[in-house]
Order: C-alpha cells, then sequence, then structure tokens
C-alpha cells in the first residue's frame, strides 16, 4: 500500500503479479469489501484462540482436585496471553469496520479521493505502531499459553499413545499394567471406586481422578 498509496491499486498490482493472464474487474468498493472480510477473519480467529486457551487451561482433572484454587490459578497464568490475543481481535475488528466504511465512501467513485487515502495512511500508519508495539512486548509476555497442558494431561496424552488408543477401556487396561512407573512427572497408584490416584511427582502430591472425566479428557484429546 506505501508503494501504491491506496490500497486498491496494490491490490490490483499483487493480483497481476499473483494471476498474469488478467488483471481483477473487482471496483475499488469491492476491493475495500474483501479487505474488510480478511480482517474480520481474522480477528475472528483471535477469538477462537482465546475460547480454545481458556477451555485448554479449565482442566477438569485438576479443578476436581483443586477446585477455587484451580480457577484462581487459571486467571493468573491466562491473563497475558488472553488480553494480547484480545487485544489483536479487537484491533483487527477496528480495521475491519474502518474498510467497510471505506468501502461504502468509494461507492460508485472510479478512484480514491484525497479522503480515502488519508485513512488509508492513517490505517497504514497504526498498523505500523501496532506490530512494532507487539514486537516489542513479546519478550515480556507471561502465562501459560494455550495447549499448555498440565502434568496429568501430559502424562495422559503419553499414555494413550503407549496404549495406541484414546479408548478409555484401553487405557484403563494400560493403566493396570504401569501401576507405580513414572510416566511425564506423575506416577498411577491405584484406581478405587471409579476414581484414578496418582502422585504427581513434581509436588509430591497425591491427587486422584474420576474415570468420568478421564474419558472426558481423552475424548478432547483424541480430537487434537
Amino acid at each position: 500500500m506505501e508503494r501504491y498509496e491506496t490500497y486498491p491499486a496494490a491490490a490490483r498490482a499483487l493480483w497481476t503479479t499473483r494471476i498474469p493472464k488478467t488483471g481483477t474487474t473487482l471496483s475499488d468498493s469491492e476491493i475495500y469489501a474483501l479487505l474488510a472480510i480478511d480482517e474480520a477473519r481474522m480477528a475472528a480467529e483471535y477469538y477462537c484462540e482465546i475460547v480454545d486457551g481458556i477451555e485448554d487451561a479449565i482442566d477438569p482433572l485438576e479443578h476436581d482436585a483443586k477446585g477455587t484454587a484451580h480457577i484462581t490459578a487459571i486467571r493468573m497464568e491466562s491473563a497475558a496471553w488472553e488480553r494480547e490475543l484480545w487485544h489483536s481481535a479487537a484491533q483487527q475488528t477496528g480495521t475491519a469496520e474502518k474498510f467497510l466504511i471505506m468501502a461504502s465512501f468509494a461507492q460508485g467513485q472510479s478512484a480514491a479521493s484525497p479522503q480515502t487515502r488519508q485513512a488509508e495512511a492513517t490505517i497504514a500508519t497504526l498498523e505500523r505502531k501496532a506490530r512494532a508495539t507487539k514486537a516489542a512486548l513479546e519478550p515480556y509476555r507471561t502465562g501459560r499459553k494455550p495447549q499448555a497442558y498440565g502434568v496429568f494431561k501430559k502424562a495422559l496424552i503419553t499414555i494413550a499413545r503407549e496404549a495406541d488408543s484414546f479408548d478409555v477401556d484401553v487405557v484403563m487396561g494400560y493403566i493396570d499394567q504401569i501401576y507405580d512407573e513414572p510416566i511425564e512427572n506423575i506416577r498411577i497408584t491405584d484406581v478405587i471406586n471409579d476414581q484414578v490416584h496418582y502422585v504427581d511427582l513434581r509436588k509430591n502430591l497425591e491427587k486422584s481422578i474420576a474415570v468420568k472425566d478421564l474419558k472426558a479428557a481423552l475424548h478432547q484429546l483424541s480430537r487434537i
């Protein structure tokens, strides 16, 4: 955009570079609308990443043992990456809205007006500053990132892979064979009253997980 001064001109140049046979017949308004769609799609992906990260962080296998303390820990660990993703999503949403306004303004016009060019230049400047700020803050990002599993879920992934199945009956049968063997920082000690008892070797804490929650976790992991 900085080279060609306007987004439509840049889009047409890119189009002929990627598809040399013919140029685009899209109007300026339609190009702005497509840009708005793309920004909205990226915003949606950020929001989905937030939801996926929170769902992954809320580990039912740990919640039963820790209760409220587990939820508090989740809030502390997820705050940093959730805030960053939310900011990015809001930024993409705002850019999509600006492109929609520009699409409406450009409708019926054959060329971009000075006002539209000024709006484009402002958007480009804001995007450069946002990228620079994000890069500068990256070293200070903290907290558990999405897909950062708890100790038991990591062990469960290893167990399922060794059992060659995410079916709860197969996994439980395999667990019967590995009592007292350390796996990914846990050691399973017993299964009593539909509860799998294990020791968190990092913290030397005894915990237990209901088989029904184990089944739910296996189902979730099998889809990853």
